[in-house]
Order: structure tokens, then C-alpha cells, then sequence
């Protein structure tokens, strides 16, 4: 006979691991620290490239303008001019990565837990099972092995 409560959990369970459980035991390998600086590693790295890509556009955009002026610049307030937005920018993205980094690792977090107690109820629930199908087995006949 199907017990239908633990057929419910099962589809639960498999549910989450198909769906949103994968990114959250991916999150569960790390510590709250290691996860959420790892992400703001990843970050930093992509809004350096980004600046990059985006002064190469501006240079290639501009490049009349530098090669006819190339010895009248000012390369310590053009030096000025490109760290201090780059310095701002990654500021910003970094304090955003890791409030959101760190809603995401907390929210993995309460998931597993959720996803531990269905799996704890889950084992109780077949060991009960079990139990009951060992002691049908011995009344019916004696013990017999399938």
C-alpha cells in the first residue's frame, strides 16, 4: 500500500532538487564569508573588464581628437578623470554584491533548513514503514527473506 503523505515529501523533496536546491547546496559548500566574497571577487573582476571595454570604446571613439592633442594632454587629470569613476563604480557594485550576495546565502540557508526537516520527516516516515512491514512479516508466517 502507498502512503500517501510520504509520496507527497518525496515529490516535495525531488522538487526542490530539481529546482531551486541545486544553487542552494551549491551554496551550502561555502561558509557566509567565503561564498559572498567569492561573488564580490567575480564582481570586481567583471566591472574591471566592463571599464576596460568601455574606455577602449571611448578611446577608439575619440581618437582624432587624442592624436592631434597628444602633447598638450594632461595626463594627470586625464589619469584623475578615469580613476576616480572607476573607483566610485566599483564601490558601488561591490556594496551591492555583497547586500545581495549575502540575501541570497542567508535565503539558501532557511531553504535547507526547510529541505533537511522534509528529508529527517521523510526517514522517519520509512523507518516507521519498515517497522511495520517487519512486524506484518512476522506474524504472517515466521520470518521469510525476499
Amino acid at each position: 500500500m502507498i502512503n500517501e503523505e510520504r509520496l507527497k515529501l518525496m515529490i516535495k523533496l525531488a522538487a526542490f532538487e530539481s529546482k531551486s536546491g541545486k544553487e542552494a547546496l551549491k551554496t551550502s559548500k561555502y561558509f557566509r564569508k567565503d561564498y559572498v566574497g567569492y561573488q564580490m571577487l567575480k564582481t570586481g573582476i567583471a566591472v574591471t573588464v566592463a571599464y576596460l571595454i568601455l574606455i577602449g570604446l571611448w578611446f577608439v571613439y575619440h581618437m582624432d581628437f587624442i592624436i592631434d592633442h597628444i602633447y598638450q594632454f594632461d595626463y594627470k587629470k586625464f589619469a584623475q578623470q578615469l580613476i576616480i569613476p572607476y573607483v566610485i563604480l566599483m564601490v558601488l557594485y561591490l556594496i551591492i554584491s555583497y547586500i545581495l550576495y549575502s540575501y541570497r546565502y542567508t535565503k539558501s540557508v532557511k531553504k535547507l533548513k526547510l529541505y533537511s526537516k522534509d528529508l529527517r520527516k521523510l526517514e522517519r516516515l520509512t523507518s516507521d514503514l519498515e517497522k511495520k512491514r517487519r512486524m506484518k512479516q512476522s506474524k504472517v508466517g515466521g520470518e521469510q527473506d525476499d
